[in-house]
């Protein structure tokens, strides 16, 4: 009897050890669906699980590093030379849609916002001076008061060449919206 009662206690173990994982990290089947290999053939990411983990984190420092589940809902590549840009579009809990970019190598692309934050970078270079960055990213965040009209949003954009590839990046410009960029 003190067997079978054991064993019942061991698979009640094993099945509570195995529920309680975090591997899949409340992954949907939309966010397994994503393709994580850019045009120029490089991998975004090791997985998706890396990648919400780490599109969570980054969201999270402008939250007061409180956590904040998410979901990564879309992720849309922009033509560039080397390296890759992931404009990463993730849903939060009730329903607000958001995104950031993420990018490495990017060479002479021109970062430019009415104010730019970048904690972590003593100093930005460029892929070419550094060998890339593996990978950083950017987001332009308001400080709660909307920009005057005719642009509202604090928003990032792109700014490209005859050639289709990136020029610049850049934040609406206005006293209230910054770029933080971030490894």
């Amino acid at each position: 009897m003190k067997s079978i009662l054991y064993q019942i206690f061991f698979v009640c173990y094993i099945v509570l050890i195995a529920g309680c994982s975090n591997d899949d990290f409340g992954v949907t089947p939309k966010e397994s669906s994503l393709n994580l290999i850019s045009p120029n053939g490089i991998k975004i990411a090791k997985d998706i699980i890396t990648l919400k983990r780490n599109t969570s984190a980054f969201i999270s420092s402008f939250n007061d590093g409180m956590e904040i589940e998410i979901e990564i809902t879309n992720i849309e590549y922009v033509n560039v030379s080397k390296g890759f840009v992931a404009i990463i579009e993730y849903k939060f809990d009730n329903g607000d849609i958001s995104t950031y970019a993420l990018f490495s190598n990017l060479g002479n692309v021109e970062l430019s916002a009415y104010e730019m934050i970048m904690p972590n970078f003593p100093k930005l270079k460029s892929g070419s001076e550094s060998g890339g960055l593996d990978p950083s990213k950017i987001k332009c965040i308001s400080s709660g008061t909307p920009c005057p009209p005719p642009n509202n949003e604090c928003k990032l954009y792109f700014q490209f060449g005859p050639d289709g590839l990136l020029k610049s990046a850049y934040c609406t410009m206005c006293e209230t919206c910054s770029m933080v960029v971030s490894n």
